[in-house]
């Protein structure tokens, strides 16, 4: 395990099955499941140095890349997230945006967004305009019992 407390589960053959970082006050809970196709991103994401942070997302997710399901779902919630993280999140659809090349393969991105927060939608709009992948933005309210 790495000081970003990230590890992965690897089956017998050391393949991955799941890559995963967990929550900070500062840092998102990450799950990449290799098997299912899903990767998580939920929290709050204003690390101190988001290179860093995001770097074994993006490692992981290239390693994703070498053997992909034929589909990807990408779930975003995000609480709170500053502009260092929108461009970490846009690398990490542009990796995604890779799998639609290939024949078959499909991604979708699901983005839980607090139904008051105009600025999240506002960048949710602007990531969903610069790539390819078809995008579902969720509204939630504080009522919603199923987060």
């Amino acid at each position: 395990m790495s000081s970003l407390n990230s590890m992965y589960e690897r089956s017998a053959d050391n393949t991955p099955q799941v890559f995963k970082i967990t929550a900070t006050r500062k840092t998102p809970k990450i799950l990449l499941n290799f098997e299912q196709g899903l990767l998580e991103v939920e929290g709050l994401s204003i690390p101190e140095n988001p290179y860093r942070f995001y770097q074994p997302v993006l490692d992981a997710i290239d390693e994703y890349l070498l053997a992909p399901r034929k589909h990807t779902l990408v779930c975003i919630y995000l609480r709170y997230f500053n502009s260092a993280t929108v461009a970490m999140l846009g690398q990490l659809f542009k990796r995604m945006e890779q799998l639609t090349q290939l024949e078959g393969h499909q991604v979708k991105i699901e983005w839980k967004i607090d139904d008051w927060d105009e600025d999240s939608q506002d960048v949710a709009r602007l990531l969903n305009a610069i790539t390819r992948l078809p995008f579902e933005v969720i509204p939630i309210s504080d009522t919603d019992s199923t987060l």
